[in-house]
């Protein structure tokens, strides 16, 4: 079977790899030139030898489909354990830890958590900067031989036996909206519509060889912070202090219109307020904004099907199920390639890793 993968965060390249190592053909389209959604490394310096992860900074796994994943992390040198808890300001002072979040492993990719999403899609065709403005179900078209037609930007296409949407929610509200012909997967607006998501902006600092805070990150109840990161404790980075800080939804919302410096100016002042670091003037900083942190609520089970329909199609993400952020996207890709497996089987001996 055929199939085209819109996105290549971790929900899509795990959902690909595992159709395409069980013998499909698969194709991933992302509109970007980057692997892992917010699974993501900065590279800066004159060398762009500085790694920054600015999107996750680490992830935990709770449930036994992704801690086998994990391991197989581990053994390939892909990942490490970072932590198994980080100190939390309560909005009046620095505590061990949250009160109420276990102790457990908190994992990381030394060589940047954009490492994952290219170590899974070693399996997979991926074509970048391809942006999808839709799709069209050519199923009950005699003359053709595939059921949908994934229509580009670029005014080109391509015929696929199956499509699988791994965007966030409300880029797959967009692509199904624009789905040309009334396609039996418009009847999933309703329920994607409700799927709204927290924003955040990143902040990258760069100290140059001021002295690295004792601390790996620190957990944050602010008005304007949730997370500051030290990346001299995930890597070298040449002997520069990198730290990273994530704000709050809050933070973000009201920030959305405010340039630059502004923000920089703002996030820093908090990150003197809370840690007593002094980030005025860095060798260089650098902001990112995501539209699309996390998911402020979420629909049930892993993915969702048009019902009763004999063309195959899904959307995927980190906006089903009730793990968190990485493991969700995760689990969501892992659950619908095992269901079309049993559906979809392929006559042909599978790909080993």
């Amino acid at each position: 079977m055929i199939i085209g993968v819109i996105g290549a965060g971790i929900a899509g390249l795990t959902a690909a790899r595992k159709l395409a190592l069980a013998g499909h053909e698969v194709t991933i389209f992302e509109k970007s030139n980057g692997l892992g959604g917010r699974m993501a490394t900065r590279y800066a310096g004159e060398q762009l030898d500085i790694k920054t992860d600015h999107g996750a900074p680490c992830f935990t796994a709770r449930s036994e489909e992704f801690r086998q994943f994990v391991d197989e992390l581990l053994k390939n040198g892909i990942a490490d354990v970072w932590a198994d808890h980080f100190p939390y300001f309560t909005g009046e002072m620095i505590l061990e830890k949250h009160p109420d979040i276990p102790v457990e492993p908190h994992y990381f990719a030394p060589g940047g958590m954009n490492k994952i999403g290219k170590y899974l899609s070693r399996w997979v065709d991926v074509r970048f900067n391809a942006k999808v403005n839709g799709f069209t179900y050519l199923g009950d078209k005699a003359h053709k031989k595939r059921n949908w037609m994934i229509n580009f930007s670029d005014f080109s296409v391509m015929e696929v036996d199956a499509v699988i949407v791994a965007t966030p929610a409300p880029q797959a509200y967009g692509l199904i909206e624009n789905a040309q012909d009334e396609t039996p997967f418009k009847w999933i607006i309703r329920n994607i519509d409700t799927i709204s998501y927290q924003p955040c902006y990143t902040l990258m600092v760069n100290l140059g060889n001021q002295p690295a805070p004792e601390w790996k990150a620190i957990q944050c109840n602010h008005k304007s912070l949730r997370w500051i990161g030290n990346e001299a404790t995930k890597r070298r980075n040449n002997g520069n202090t990198v730290i990273v800080v994530q704000s709050s939804a809050a933070f973000a919302s009201a920030y959305i219109n405010s340039n630059v410096s502004e923000v920089t100016r703002s996030l820093l002042m908090a990150v003197k307020e809370i840690t007593g670091l002094d980030a005025s003037k860095p060798v260089w900083s650098q902001l990112h904004f995501w539209k699309y942190r996390n998911p402020r609520n979420v629909m049930p089970g892993y993915f969702v099907e048009p019902v009763e329909h004999a063309a195959p199609a899904a959307l995927i993400g980190d906006y089903f199920g009730e793990a968190d952020g990485v493991e969700s996207a995760y689990l969501s890709g892992l659950k619908l390639a095992e269901q079309w497996l049993d559906k979809y089987p392929v006559i042909k001996e599978p790909v080993t890793i």
